[in-house]
């Protein structure tokens, strides 16, 4: 009866929390917590305070997510529930910006028994919180190992790429960084495609390649909607405008910048130091006519 009335504690905490009556919420999952503590059950006990740890995570108190998820393997008796654990403990710590711990948590998450998929799901995540540490080289392994197991999906793929482009990118390997962003672009085409169109250009420019830098930010701007991606359409008209000085091309020049300043004016929060970027090469512009 009384693990009846936990679950029926726990059902309407979660129907709380989908009503946004969030302390209501918390408050219905501590109650059946306070019940469950009552009785020798570590199943149950386990169960109740991974919802309680899911609620605070859904809240965005990702402090208290982890904590509660760390009580909660205590309890955990099952493999699969206690690697379930470890993932979500590991992505409460990489949201509170604790990477080292979420590394742990990833790794230790790893040594159970995962679905290919889990398993591919885990190293991303984990190379990801690598990335934040800026820890490139161990980053790069990972994201290689999770490539490495087969039933790949195209959207997978190409996130793994975008996420190896990005490392070669800061690394200043700007050759190994296209090869995987365009490998990307032929695995999907999707909201991202502008993004990597605008990355390939970024390494052509730090290579001084005019010319394929033009080519692939021309080919970024189709994708760069101004109500989705302005910064990153602004960004992108510059860097053309900049490219049209160096070649000489003043008419160009200057309609690309006065595009991206236009983009970055209407912004709701401005920029001051990228429209003075613009207004110099607008200024250069005409001077160059």
């Amino acid at each position: 009866a009384l693990d009846e009335h936990v679950g029926a504690l726990v059902d309407l905490a979660y129907v709380r929390l989908r009503l946004g009556r969030f302390g209501a919420a918390i408050e219905t999952f501590e109650n059946a917590l306070s019940i469950v503590q009552e009785l020798p059950d570590s199943i149950l006990m386990a169960s109740v305070l991974t919802d309680l740890a899911t609620a605070h995570h859904t809240l965005g108190q990702y402090r208290r997510a982890a904590a509660t998820y760390r009580r909660a393997l205590a309890y955990q008796k099952a493999p699969d529930r206690t690697a379930e654990t470890l993932i979500a403990l590991a992505r409460s710590s990489a949201a509170m910006g604790s990477q080292p711990q979420a590394l742990e948590a990833y790794h230790d998450a790893l040594q159970y028994t995962l679905s290919p998929a889990q398993r591919r799901a885990v190293l991303i995540e984990q190379a990801t919180a690598h990335v934040a540490i800026d820890q490139h080289n161990t980053a790069i392994e990972t994201y290689n190992a999770a490539l490495a197991i087969s039933g790949i999906s195209s959207t997978e793929q190409a996130a793994i790429r975008r996420g190896l482009g990005k490392i070669y990118a800061i690394m200043g390997a700007h050759d190994n960084a296209r090869r995987n962003f365009e490998q990307a672009l032929e695995a999907v085409e999707d909201e991202q495609t502008g993004l990597t169109l605008r990355a390939i250009g970024d390494g052509h420019r730090a290579q001084k390649q005019i010319s394929a830098a033009l080519d692939a930010y021309s080919r970024a701007l189709p994708y760069l909607d101004r109500g989705v991606f302005p910064i990153d359409r602004a960004a992108v008209q510059r860097a053309m405008g900049e490219l049209y000085l160096e070649e000489g091309r003043a008419a160009e020049a200057l309609g690309a910048l006065e595009n991206a300043l236009e983009i970055e004016r209407a912004l709701p929060q401005q920029d001051g130091g990228r429209i003075v970027a613009n207004l110099r090469g607008i200024a250069a512009a005409y001077e160059l006519r």
